[in-house]
């Protein structure tokens, strides 16, 4: 077996069709190591085990772990500890991988410092008005500012459990996933892993096909609860930075507005509201014209006001939380 070989961990939490893409897809991987699949059900569906039973019948080597109840970061911490390969390698179980996928993370563990790599994702090109939406929303720049795809100008790149590969060693020095963060618990894990020496990378060849199988409240309650954590301080400074930058510009925007010879009124705020209008406008047209939809023209300005909107009054939240509990 080549010491180079990936435990392939997915933590289920969609339906068992999805799985069994995801493992199909799995096993037509171009990649020559003798891979093992850890399968994590958390049994809130059925027929996973079905799926992962089908995938081991077809050859492929399934590890199934039943885990009624179990949290995910404890799910992803149970599945480090029984992995017995070198490199682990996350997905969830509505991403479908490429041929070429395990490939391009192992040609980015050349270097040793190298510990974690995390990868794109698309939506699938028969993919919903919605989901091409939200993925304009999450990886444009104006969505994240880079935060996603290793561009951001004010914080560091953190890969996500959707697409990510990490040498073993690399996780287990950093102490695992955080079990008191359920939304993003790779994320301070990642930030202790840099202070050890290892690096976070964008891998832009580790792409996947992702399924968004959510709708508009939970993907607002999900900012919401993002940005609360950030707020508190519970993720790393890099990512509050966003939100200072994004203030930063509106202070710029106010500034000029002012110097222009607004009074300092309620008109003042006119003319950054109708800049950042513009700007959700012209989001809108680009995103229609990549997603060939006009309805994703229409969508995309109110999906990403919406989503700008949740995570500064998530941010404020935690904040203000903060500051009382400091009290």
């Amino acid at each position: 077996m080549r010491e180079d070989s990936f435990s392939i961990i997915i933590a289920c939490r969609h339906r068992a069709d999805l799985l069994h893409e995801t493992l199909e897809a799995l096993g037509d991987l171009d990649y020559a190591g003798e891979n093992e699949i850890i399968v994590l059900d958390d049994q809130s569906q059925g027929g996973r085990e079905e799926a992962a039973s089908a995938a081991a019948y077809r050859g492929l080597h399934v590890r199934y772990f039943r885990l009624p109840g179990i949290s995910r970061p404890a799910a992803w911490n149970l599945a480090v500890r029984e992995a017995s390969l070198n490199y682990l390698a996350f997905l969830d179980d509505d991403c479908m991988p490429p041929a070429g996928w395990l490939s391009a993370f192992e040609s980015s563990f050349t270097e040793w410092t190298a510990g974690i790599i995390g990868g794109p994702d698309r939506v699938p090109p028969k993919a919903s008005a919605f989901e091409k939406s939200l993925e304009y929303v999450l990886n444009s720049f104006i969505g994240t500012m880079g935060v996603r795809t290793g561009k951001s100008l004010v914080s560091s790149y953190y890969p996500r459990t959707w697409n990510m590969a990490a040498r073993k060693e690399s996780v287990r020095f950093a102490g695992g996933f955080n079990e008191d963060a359920p939304d993003a618990p790779e994320i301070s894990m990642i930030a202790r892993l840099e202070k050890i020496g290892y690096k976070a990378r964008f891998e832009p060849k580790a792409w996947v096909w992702h399924h968004r199988r959510t709708n508009l409240f939970k993907f607002i309650l999900r900012d919401l609860r993002l940005g609360a954590v950030r707020g508190r301080g519970m993720s790393p400074p890099g990512l509050s930075r966003v939100y200072v930058a994004v203030l930063l510009l509106l202070a710029i925007f106010a500034g000029v507005a002012i110097k222009s010879g607004i009074a300092f009124t309620g008109q003042m705020l006119i003319w950054p509201a109708g800049m950042y209008a513009a700007v959700l406008v012209v989001a809108g047209l680009h995103a229609g014209m990549l997603a060939r939809s006009p309805i994703t023209m229409v969508s995309v300005p109110f999906m990403l006001g919406l989503h700008h909107a949740a995570h500064f009054a998530g941010f404020i939240s935690g904040k203000l939380a903060r500051r009382s509990h400091q009290k």
